[in-house]
Order: structure tokens, then sequence, then C-alpha cells
């Protein structure tokens, strides 16, 4: 290992708690080991003696663009080298990371700027057609000290008012020189935050020390039998606990990631049949996309393990094809952003219907896990639908910004309840079976409602909104919306717009639709708007509450209707 940014020997022990110390020991061992390539453009790798090598340069340059502990960074990248490298930098900086969809858009980019009092943001200039700098610049810079681009540095960059440099001027263009001796990292050291539903229309950041995320990346390397020389293909992004966990699990395990910037399935299937990818976790609907390809065959791969998540109620259907087609024993998984992504799963001699519930036994030996009474916290045994409670290391440290969401959260005995029903299995495991609230799946992602409705009342039309999920076949979830003009409006189509009679605006409900998607990331847009004159209410011992119950059974028949009408 090269003598600049080495570190010192007591750091790369046999029992890492900091990712320091993780990625340390085994640069220390094999430092020619490929850590990540990338699946796209000019095919970059880099080894993990290069990316340990040049981490303590990296950390001081993003230290002196304004990242601290108190000032995390905020990483808006799809899937590509940096990330890795922003993370160990990050994580040797004692500075938290917060992964940013690129799907977001200004609405959300500035909630997520204000709540962590972000300094740094690490961005590209443009992904899938979307330029970041003018995101950046209708969000507002908040605290930032300095926007850090990695690639190319548009023009438009220099509008911001706030300082912007190329990620290459980092840490003395990435070669490790400059470097500053600094204490080293702490376990309790927070290392990454991921946006999560949260009761006030905008994502919460839940938080996640050092300690945690080493400790689980070696819980999964295990559980998922990752071992050094397996490959695994990463299309998740990185800003989500899925993909972050199946990176951190391929670290763990000492194991090369590979990265996709998008998710292809005919791309993934040619990775898969000739790259000799050993693990692959995705979405059940991926998996069945990625199989409907046709290029992956059974005893033409080496494709041996891989987790899902049951997000289209499609979970059986992908693990049953996977099986027969492939020979690949799939696991039904669990996990949230407070609590890591591949938190459990079934063992593989299990059967097909066992192995494809969403939940399992937990990968971590020291999660203790209980199912209790929604109303009274009274705990409920084997086989007993509750909600399922979790107390362990993967539980979150805290929610940035938000200390009284992090005691709600964390309550007096450390016990996380995660709003999730659940029962227990009896063999150590649990079973996931719904949410207990009102929270939407959408394409994977967790969103609360208020967070939709919140943009939709932004339109001068709306007075009241609501948001409601409907399950649909081969899609999952998809977000309906109610919404009650304001005086002065009335219901058109489409596009509407325009003075009517008597002074009053037409509004249509594709113009609704938009508005949505000026504002937020595209698959929190609603698949329809229905106005409506009322919302149906019950009074309640807590006042007027409007009856989501109804409005989902609506929402379901209206949506009926439209594919009635398309056929």
């Amino acid at each position: 290992m090269a003598d600049e940014g080495a570190l010192d020997a007591a750091l790369v022990g046999a029992h890492p708690s900091t990712v320091t110390e993780l990625l340390g020991a085994w640069a220390s061992e094999r430092p020619a080991d490929v850590i990540v390539v990338e699946r796209f453009g000019a095919r970059r790798t880099l080894t993990v003696g290069e990316l340990v090598a040049r981490t303590d340069a990296v950390a001081e340059g993003l230290a002196a663009v304004g990242a601290s502990a108190a000032r995390p960074i905020v990483v808006w990248l799809p899937n590509r080298i940096e990330w890795i490298e922003v993370i160990a930098a990050a994580a040797r900086l004692g500075a938290p990371i917060i992964g940013l969809n690129t799907r977001y858009r200004a609405d959300e980019l500035r909630h997520v700027l204000q709540r962590s009092g972000a300094g740094v943001l690490v961005a590209v200039d443009d992904f899938a057609g979307i330029h970041f700098a003018d995101l950046v610049a209708e969000s507002g810079t908040g605290a930032l000290s300095t926007v850090v681009i990695a690639g190319e540095v548009g023009a438009a960059w220099g509008d911001l008012g706030c300082r912007v440099v190329a990620w290459d001027e980092i840490g003395g263009a990435l070669d490790g020189s400059g470097s500053t001796r600094r204490p080293p990292p702490r376990p309790a050291d927070l290392v990454a935050a991921f946006t999560t539903s949260g009761t006030t229309g905008f994502p919460k950041l839940a938080a996640h020390d050092q300690a945690g995320v080493v400790r689980h990346a070696l819980d999964d390397a295990a559980a998922f039998d990752v071992r050094p020389g397996d490959r695994m293909l990463v299309d998740l992004p990185l800003c989500g606990v899925f993909g972050f966990n199946s990176m951190f699990a391929a670290i763990g395990g000492r194991a090369t990631t590979l990265l996709n910037e998008r998710f292809d399935p005919v791309d993934t299937a040619t990775a898969i049949s000739a790259e000799r990818v050993t693990h692959y976790n995705a979405s059940d609907d991926m998996l069945l996309r990625v199989m409907d390809a046709g290029l992956v065959r059974a005893g033409q791969h080496e494709w041996r393990e891989g987790a899902f998540a049951n997000f289209v109620n499609a979970g059986r259907r992908a693990a049953e094809r996977a099986e027969v087609e492939l020979g690949v024993r799939l696991s039904g998984v669990y996990g949230m952003s407070e609590m890591f992504a591949l938190l459990s799963r079934w063992p593989a001699a299990m059967t097909l219907d066992e192995r494809a519930r969403a939940g399992g036994i937990p990968v971590c030996a020291d999660l203790e896990v209980r199912v209790v009474d929604p109303e009274t916290g009274a705990a409920r045994g084997v086989g007993e639908e509750g909600e399922l409670s979790f107390r362990g290391p993967p539980v979150l440290a805290c929610y940035l910004g938000d200390p009284d969401a992090t005691g709600a959260a964390l309550a007096t005995d450390g016990w996380f309840r995660s709003g999730d029903l659940g029962r227990l299995t009896g063999d150590g495991g649990f079973e996931y079976l719904a949410r207990l609230g009102d929270s939407l799946r959408l394409r994977g992602f967790l969103v609360d409602p208020a967070e939709i409705e919140r943009r939709l009342e932004l339109h001068p039309a709306i007075d009241v909104a609501q948001v409601v999920g409907v399950e649909r076949p081969g899609v999952g979830q998809v977000a309906v919306a109610f919404v009650r003009l304001a005086g002065g409006y009335r219901s058109g189509s489409g596009f509407a717009g325009g003075v009517g009679v008597e002074g009053v605006v037409a509004v249509g409900v594709e113009e609704l639709r938009a508005h949505c998607a000026a504002g937020i990331a595209n698959f929190k847009v609603p698949a329809h708007v229905v106005i409506v004159d009322a919302f149906p209410t019950v009074d309640g011992p807590n006042g007027v509450k409007i009856r989501k119950r109804e409005l989902r059974d609506r929402a379901a028949h209206e949506l009926d209707d439209r594919t009635r009408s398309a056929d």
C-alpha cells in the first residue's frame, strides 16, 4: 500500500468498526483488488489500494471546501466511482453524507439542504436530460459553501452565487498529495443518511454511524455468502439503502462491485451472463424484466445469490422463475432507511413459498425483533399480527436536524417502531405484511402522501389535496390525488387554462400533474387527479377526519374506468 495516506496499523485490525478500518484492512492485504467497475462510458475501474491511498487527500479537500461533522455532504450523483470516493473520504473526515435521488427536484433538494445544514453538494452537470444547475438555482443554495461537480462543469454553474469546483480539484487532483494527518474516525461518527418518509410532507434524514454501517456490511457478506473474487452487480441507486447496502455487502466480503448508472434489463441480463456476476439484488419487477430479456440461461452463468424486494407483489413469481429457469434460489428480504436494506433473509434451504415472503431471519445476531400492539405497545406472540419493532446495531443513530423525530422514533428504551405490520415466525425470523399507516410505496420508494399533497396545494387552483395509493396488477402501488378547487377555478380537460364565464379559470388534470412533475420526482407524480366538490368525512373523538378508505375505493374505480375506456 502506498505510503501517502496509509493507515496506522491500529486501523486495520481483524474487527473493523469504522469504514476507514474496513477499507484499510482490505487494502493492506490485497491492494490490487478491484473494488468497483463502471459498466458504462469509459468503464473506469478503481482498486482498493488506489482508493485508500488517496482518501486522506480527498478528505482534506472536502474539509477545505466546507465539509465537517456538523456540515454534511449531499451526494447527488448517479452510480459512479465518485460515490465510493466520497464515502471513503467523508468517513475519514467524520462527516456524514446524504444520498439524494437523481429523480429529485428543487423542492426536495431545498428541504434536504435546509434540514441538514449541508456544507458541500457533490453533483453532476446533467443526467438523463436533467440539468442539475437549474434545479440548484431554483432551490437556493442554503448554507452551502461549495458545489463540487463530478465530470464536466457546465457554464450554468457560474450563476449560483457560491463556490463551484471540479471533483478533480479536490485532494490535489486525486493524486494523494498534500495530505494532513488527522485523528482517526470514531465508530460513533455519523457516516450516511438516507431520505425516508416523514410526517411533515418532506423526507426525514435517517442517519447511521460508522459502527452500524461496518457491522451490517460484514453481516450481509456472511449471510449472502460474499467472498473475495465475487462480483456484485448494482444498478439500484446508491443514494438508497438497497443499492448502498448491496455495495457494502461486496466491500464486507472483499468482492468487486459492478456499477450501472441506471437499470436496463437487457444490459443487466448481459452482465449476468457474460461478466461473471455472482450476486444481484433487485425489486421483483426488475428481476422479471431481466429474465424476460431471455439472455440468462441455466448452466451459462455464475449467479448464485440474490435478494428481492416485493414492491409490485410479484415476488413469488420472480423467485419461482429464477429457481425453475436459472437454478438461483432467491430470498425475500426486508429493510428501510432507518434500519438498512438486506436486514434479513430466508435460508436457501427453505421452500419457495417460505422464501418468497418479505421479511426473513435477521443477518445480525444482536438485532432484537418483537411485534407489539400498535395501540398499547404490548408484546404479541408468534404468529400474532402487530407492529414490527427493532433494537440493535442496524437501527438508525438519529434523524439529522430533527431531535424530536429521533426521540419519538427511538423512545426511551431504544426500540424502533417501524410502522409496519408483521408477525414473528417462530424460527428467529419475521414476516412483513403491510404498512400500518398511509405511506405509499411508489416504484420501490417509500413516499409520504403529504409530500405530494403539499406540492399540489402550491398550485393557485388547489384549495385542499388528498393523495392515496392504489395497487395495480404488475405495476404495484400508484398515487391518485383528489383535489378541491379554490374559488375562481373550475374543472377543465387536459391543460385547460384560460378565463371562462364570469372570470372563472378552467384547470385541467394534466396541468396539475405537470405542476407536480416540475417540483417533485416523477415517480411521485399522481397517476390520476380527481377533482371533487367535497371529501368524505367522519366526526371522530379528535375532530373531523377525511375517510381515506373511501378515497382509496373511489381511486381504484377511477383507474378501472380509465383502463376500460382505453381498451
